[in-house]
């Protein structure tokens, strides 16, 4: 699609024989033969999403975790690169909470021991998540403050992980 809206200018550019020598000082250039040069560039590179496509982004929306939906608009209204770091750690202590949540909802559905174990593997990921945290932290030395972001994503989407991973142990323990 880039490739064909780029041929087209390229062919009017060509073919309008709009140079600086062919122009009078008067002339200039009519407000609506550029509105129609825009209209055309917008329907050539904008596609309208078709019913289908409609009906899957309102699905993914609905699917949408509310951590994720809380991040998201915080990064909306906040897109400084701070701002935007500072919406991923909110949302990493969120996640933070989730693991918590179902750790402790574990032990409702599991023996003692069984619990014991999923405790061991609780702390054994913590070491595994402080490292991950000091292995990505050499981006925060990288030139530009997009890596600030980067970093806070990634950590963040460790944990997010993390979260989900529990709740699906959780939930399958449940199901019967």
């Amino acid at each position: 699609m880039k490739k064909l809206t780029l041929y087209i200018l390229t062919i009017l550019f060509l073919t309008c024989g709009c140079s600086k020598s062919n122009l009078n000082s008067d002339e200039t250039f009519s407000q609506p033969n550029n509105q129609e040069i825009t209209n055309q560039q917008i329907s050539l590179n904008k596609e309208e999403p078709q019913p289908q496509e409609k009906g899957q982004k309102e699905e993914l929306e609905e699917n949408l975790h509310p951590i994720d939906k809380a991040e998201r608009d915080c990064i909306a209204k906040n897109m400084t690169t701070a701002g935007m770091s500072n919406c991923s750690y909110i949302a990493m202590d969120e996640w933070f909470k989730e693991i918590d949540k179902y750790i402790n909802l574990l032990k409702d559905v599991t023996s003692k021991d069984e619990y014991n174990n999923i405790l061991e593997a609780q702390t054994q990921w913590k070491k595994y998540q402080e490292a991950e945290f000091e292995a990505v932290s050499i981006l925060i030395n990288k030139q530009g403050t997009i890596y600030q972001n980067i970093l806070a994503g990634e950590e963040c989407n460790l944990v997010k992980q993390r979260a989900h991973d529990v709740k699906s142990f959780y939930e399958y323990l449940i199901e019967e």
